[in-house]
């Protein structure tokens, strides 16, 4: 009996975490690509020096995008509002966020799967798939 009732919490325990990551998925990191108009950076270090005074633009060495399993986490290194957009394969926005700093999603379905980051004037976008 209680060889059954620990399989009972057990399965009721993975069951009702679907969003956890199974310690056999890999984290996957997405390769980012900038888009968009070329323009002046403002500033001295157009590196985006954090001790520069004044406006500095969001700079693509600020995002960061893995896949680990079905969970999409995208992280950003300055504090302005990020739009997050992923499209499945037929093109349809399966996602569609606003966030600072992280956001975490889960990707119910496995397939081919593009993103796009939009954080001030930068947009970078990614292909990942999901298994």
């Amino acid at each position: 009996m209680k060889k059954k009732l620990l399989f009972c919490c057990l399965l009721l325990s993975f069951v009702a975490t679907p969003y956890s990551v199974r310690a056999e998925e890999t984290e996957v990191v997405i390769q980012l690509f900038e888009i968009g108009g070329s323009g002046l950076i403002g500033g001295d270090d157009p590196c985006g020096n954090p001790t520069q005074e004044g406006d500095v633009p969001p700079i693509p060495t600020q995002f960061h995008a893995t896949i680990t399993g079905n969970a999409l986490e995208v992280t950003v290194d300055n504090t302005n509002s990020t739009n997050l957009i992923v499209r499945n394969a037929s093109g349809n926005v399966v996602v569609n966020s606003q966030f600072v700093s992280l956001t975490s999603e889960f990707l119910s379905t496995s397939g081919n799967y593009s993103l796009e980051i939009h954080n001030g004037g930068l947009t970078l976008v990614g292909a990942f798939s999901v298994q």
